[in-house]
């Protein structure tokens, strides 16, 4: 993974790389959880027969089969041209569930056309209409469920962004589910 990240940062301009590598305040919190990660340790079982093995899982209903589901990250398209389409149709190649964002640069329905299992994440604003409006579109277009997030009412303190003069969504970048929205353009 560090070499991954690594090659990231040679790749991608610094305020889209500090963007998506940065955290809010000083980063203890991801430096925590990346400590903690770092202690899991995979214990092999030898000999107890492995002949036919079933990794697949189901949660809620959606079936993977690996036991992960890959998680919403906003502002992809920062990070790559095909954006949260390209995430999408590479999950469902492979049949692993995809979480949109809210804060993603293509729609709920551009990322629908990508087929595979899918829920919707959305982060709860102060409008709720246009929640609803999410909540509906999502399930118009097939997402299986509803990740409601609630953290993130504003925008962290983010060093690394501040240093670079660095926002996507200034750009429009990120903000795919409000321009196709009905009820987000009603209120423009």
């Amino acid at each position: 993974a560090d070499d991954w990240e690594r090659a990231a940062e040679e790749k991608l301009d610094p305020g889209a790389f500090g963007y998506i590598a940065g955290g809010a305040g000083d980063e203890a919190t991801m430096r925590a959880n990346r400590g903690a990660f770092d202690r899991w340790r995979i214990r092999p079982r030898m000999l107890t027969g492995n002949a036919a093995r079933d990794i697949s899982v189901e949660v809620l209903g959606t079936r993977s089969p690996a036991p992960f589901l890959l998680a919403p990250i906003g502002v992809l398209s920062i990070a790559h041209e095909s954006a949260e389409a390209g995430a999408a149709a590479a999950a469902a190649s492979s049949g692993v569930p995809f979480l949109l964002s809210s804060a993603a640069t293509h729609s709920i329905e551009q990322v629908a056309e990508a087929g595979g299992p899918r829920w919707f994440q959305l982060y709860w604003v102060n409008d709720r209409e246009i929640c609803a409006s999410f909540v509906r579109r999502a399930e118009e277009t097939g997402y299986g469920a509803i990740v409601v997030t609630l953290d993130t009412l504003t925008l962290g303190w983010r060093p690394r962004d501040l240093r670079q003069a660095y926002l996507p969504f200034i750009k429009g970048e990120g903000c795919g589910q409000f321009f196709s929205d009905p009820v987000f353009l009603s209120r423009l």
